[in-house]
């Protein structure tokens, strides 16, 4: 029997984990833990990323060989975010995230090295149907009673807003779940799976997913009906979102967009926390703050409008992930990122036509949450955006 790719013709036999088994855990896992746990997507991913390098190894006697290029981003932007440290105004705040941003990016990196056979790719492809049907389930039932399951494992009384996270972050998994029944002729259950998650979002919290939802919508029928139009929009959203954050967030908080009462509470705040932090990365534009460090950055009195009395402006991050970038790794840094992101949407735009077609939406829900919602370096978020890219990766059968 002919394999797809090349590793060894009679690998060793390591009981019944290989390679796939671990990838298929980890994507079967995911939604479930992102609907009920939210913050344990972040341990499941840096358990099943070490065993699926070490599988790797078991199975082909030498380590996954990454891109070079790409190892070496990796291997760049951890290091630069390590080192920031050594200028942060708060040192203990990169320990804290440094190690979690190192092992998601290099394991990444390595992950993605690891090849899959056809059948190994349809035993993904079966984990990660199950699970997010699992979660969407999950995510439905949340949604319509408007209860956390969480709640059941926690004597707190948790906010409806608990759900934001698998609200922003579940279609990072339910687009590559659309890519696999769309494969095999479900078209329908496809879209429909799309579309029931859309109008569940009005009944959580947050705004940001209801705009991704529609937007990633929107962006599905156009590149179903113009296939190459839309491939290189990914790269062209990053360069402009690193290029035009900082210029954009000083426009709005100069045209007073925070003061115009006819835009939600949210919105309004946002524009304040959009130019401060501007300002402030303009104070340290080269090496910027530091890791991690937007929770600290000296507000010099400045209070707030939009929060309890006497509230800095900038509490925890900027609700915006390529202004954080420049906020707290200065040009330095989000030069490195801007390299890592077109390097990564350019390999978007190579995948086969119809992982494109689902992977070019998923982008923009990922892209659409980053600017708006959560810190960029929320140990949970980055591993959802590792689980998403790399459940595309291996679908893809022109890797």
């Amino acid at each position: 029997m002919t394999r797809e790719h090349a590793y060894p013709l009679s690998p060793p036999s390591v009981g019944f984990m290989t390679p796939a088994t671990a990838l298929a855990l980890w994507f079967g896992l995911a939604g479930p833990m992102l609907v009920i746990a939210p913050l344990g997507t972040a341990p499941l991913a840096f358990l099943f990323i070490v065993a699926t390098i070490v599988l790797a190894r078991l199975r082909d006697k030498a380590w996954p060989t990454p891109s070079r290029t790409a190892l070496i981003l990796a291997v760049a932007i951890a290091g630069w975010s390590a080192a920031s440290a050594f200028w942060a105004f708060s040192p203990h705040e990169v320990f804290a995230k440094a190690p979690d941003l190192t092992v998601l990016l290099i394991g990444s990196v390595f992950v993605s090295a690891v090849k899959l056979d056809d059948g190994e790719r349809r035993k993904v492809e079966r984990a990660l149907l199950l699970g997010t049907a699992i979660a969407l389930a999950l995510f439905a039932l949340q949604s319509v009673l408007a209860m956390p399951l969480a709640q059941v494992y926690s004597s707190r009384s948790l906010h409806f807003s608990f759900a934001n996270r698998a609200a922003d972050a579940l279609p990072l998994l339910l687009w590559p779940t659309a890519l696999v029944l769309w494969r095999q002729g479900r078209h329908r259950l496809a879209v429909a799976m799309l579309v029931v998650f859309a109008l569940l979002t009005p009944l959580t919290e947050s705004a940001s997913s209801r705009l991704s939802s529609v937007v990633a919508l929107v962006v599905f029928a156009l590149v179903s009906v113009m296939p190459n139009a839309l491939r290189r929009l990914p790269v062209l959203l990053v360069v402009l979102a690193v290029l035009l954050c900082v210029p954009l967030a000083r426009m709005a908080d100069r045209a007073g967009l925070a003061d115009q009462e006819h835009l939600f509470t949210s919105a309004r705040h946002r524009v304040e926390i959009w130019g401060f932090a501007a300002q402030k990365f303009l104070d340290r534009p080269v090496l910027g703050w530091g890791l991690n460090n937007s929770r600290v950055v000296p507000n010099e009195g400045a209070v707030s409008r939009f929060q309890a009395p006497d509230k800095p402006v900038l509490t925890l991050h900027p609700h915006d992930g390529w202004l954080q970038v420049l906020l707290e790794l200065g040009i330095v840094g989000g030069a490195l990122i801007l390299a890592a992101g077109v390097a990564l949407t350019t390999r978007l735009a190579n995948f086969a036509a119809d992982t494109r077609r689902f992977a070019i939406p998923a982008f923009c829900v990922a892209f659409v949450v980053a600017s708006l919602a959560f810190g960029a370096w929320q140990s949970w978020w980055m591993a959802m955006l590792a689980t998403g890219a790399l459940a595309f990766q291996k679908l893809d059968k022109a890797a």
